[in-house]
């Protein structure tokens, strides 16, 4: 039981992460938060009706800066524990998929 404990604390703590891995789940985020915001921003500026979002489409701008700067800082730093890049990466889908049904169940201005 010991062992199995010392094996788990090594696993999740590691910091061996290969740079493709760190480039292929970084380029995922990446695409995944670019093609909500910008999803958004077609919807935004092709709905007629839709003057009323313009602080949530400068909102979602935000959004994008400061996500494309977590996911930069992922994919740079080679010294993140394993349980800590899976939690940071975990919570960036999680914020991602509420922020697209938040922005999607937005009704249009009448």
């Amino acid at each position: 039981m010991s062992s199995n404990l010392k094996e788990l604390k090594r696993n999740l703590l590691s910091t061996e992460y290969p740079k493709w891995r760190r480039g292929v789940s970084s380029a995922f985020l990446i695409l995944f938060s670019y093609l909500a915001v910008f999803t958004f921003g077609y919807t935004y500026f092709s709905e007629p009706q839709a003057h009323c979002w313009k602080g949530f489409f400068y909102l979602s701008i935000l959004w994008l800066i400061v996500q494309t700067l977590v996911i930069s800082y992922l994919f740079f730093f080679e010294i993140i524990p394993a349980f800590a890049r899976w939690s940071i990466e975990l919570l960036l889908l999680v914020a991602n998929a509420w922020f697209i049904l938040f922005l999607f169940s937005l009704e249009a201005c009448s």
